[in-house]
């Protein structure tokens, strides 16, 4: 018998496939492949635990994880040097090591890093972008704003596309779809295509067209949810605001739950 303990109940969730994670995906299904390896001689059990609680096993591995944390700090001093409290929101980069940013950004351009990130990473290219739009546009945003705008950017949406992905839908076919027709419901669909909400579109798209040349096929989901395009730099930060609003706007007249 193999018996599995944590104080987390996320991962337990997710070890037992009753939760999905694209950020641990890999290392959840090493541990799954770890637990079942010898199923045919041992029934594997995994149990949640109070942390700090003083059972023994999980004080030695809270023990063993601090060391972990102590001994990468020291062989990294630079990259994981605290933050200056002092210095927050005073420099571009919020206080923290041009190592730790570097290290950052790497990771985040890395095309090869994560699969699932790969919406959010065509949206938001890279560090020096995610902390100008986080500073210039999200602060300026309501909590409603915020939820909507932050949602459809990483892509964790109640669209059928991402519940079936989370095993939550059978179906990730848009509604608009016919008879035997495969239509993603994808954001990119639900924003720029979907026959269903087409006229909320036309009221959106003709705000919008005359920051991009008054040319439709220049609106793309970049543009519309930060208000960024890379051919026409010259948006003003005013602008990037109402077009941003105008996207929120197109998803409150749609009635979709996002």
């Amino acid at each position: 018998m193999i018996f599995t303990y944590s104080d987390c109940k996320f991962v337990i969730n997710c070890i037992k496939g009753k939760w999905k994670t694209i950020k641990y995906y890999f290392k959840i299904k090493e541990i799954q492949k770890i637990i079942i390896q010898d199923l045919y001689n041992n029934i594997p059990e995994i149990y949640w635990i109070k942390a700090h609680n003083k059972i023994p096993g999980n004080e030695e591995a809270d023990k063993l994880a601090k060391e972990a944390r102590i001994e990468a700090e020291l062989k990294q001093p630079k990259l994981l040097k605290s933050i200056n409290k002092n210095k927050l929101h005073t420099n571009n980069n919020d206080g923290l090591t041009d190592e730790f940013i570097n290290y950052w950004n790497i990771q985040w351009t890395n095309p090869f890093k994560n699969e699932f990130d790969k919406w959010t990473k065509s949206i938001i290219k890279n560090i020096n972008e995610s902390n100008w739009f986080y500073k210039e546009i999200l602060l300026r945003l309501n909590n409603n704003e915020l939820r909507i705008i932050c949602r459809l950017i990483s892509g964790k949406v109640c669209l059928n596309y991402y519940l079936n992905k989370m095993k939550i839908k059978n179906n990730k076919n848009c509604d608009c779809a016919k008879e035997n027709e495969k239509i993603d419901e994808t954001i990119e669909h639900y924003l720029l295509e979907c026959n269903i909400y087409k006229n909320y579109r036309i009221i959106l798209f003709n705000k919008v067209k005359k920051y991009v040349g008054n040319d439709e096929n220049e609106i793309n989901c970049k543009l519309l949810l930060t208000g960024f395009h890379n051919k026409f730099r010259y948006i003003s930060l005013d602008n990037q605001l109402l077009i941003i609003r105008s996207t929120i706007q197109f998803v409150l007249n749609t009635n979709k739950k996002i």
